[in-house]
């Protein structure tokens, strides 16, 4: 059994997450004490956001809690300076400027700061996630 690898700053943590590649800047959510997964708005289970992801290492990722961070955005979606942000229904780990409406979790975690090529930096500031 895996254990939290460590404490790297008083922001961000290292936990184990399913193999993969280049998710920094997704959203996470805890699966056990040691694990992490892509969070995505669809269920109140998988929206319980703790983080995102600021290093990739495959097996393993570093997870920003707080601060100014850059977060991926949903597929054809673009942010201006200003615009909130939400975790995505459609696509896991993903940020939108739109709420769900009909159907899901509406998770707001913050207001985009500015816009970074194709990802949005935000002042992170995990609400409370609402289910419709």
């Amino acid at each position: 059994m895996a254990v939290i690898r460590s404490i790297i700053e008083d922001s961000t943590h290292q936990y184990d997450i399913d193999p993969g590649s280049g998710r920094e800047g997704h959203l996470v959510y805890l699966v056990s004490s040691n694990k992490v997964a892509l969070a995505q708005a669809s269920a109140e289970s998988t929206s319980d956001v703790i983080g995102a992801i600021k290093q990739d290492f495959g097996t393993y990722v570093l997870i920003d809690f707080s601060g100014d961070v850059l977060l991926a955005p949903q597929s054809g979606i673009s942010f201006v300076s200003g615009e909130e942000v939400f975790l995505s229904l459609t696509e896991f780990g993903k940020v939108t400027n739109v709420p769900p409406s009909v159907t899901g979790v509406i998770l707001n975690l913050g207001s985009a700061v500015r816009v970074v090529g194709p990802k949005v930096q935000v002042s992170l500031s995990i609400g409370t996630p609402v289910t419709l």
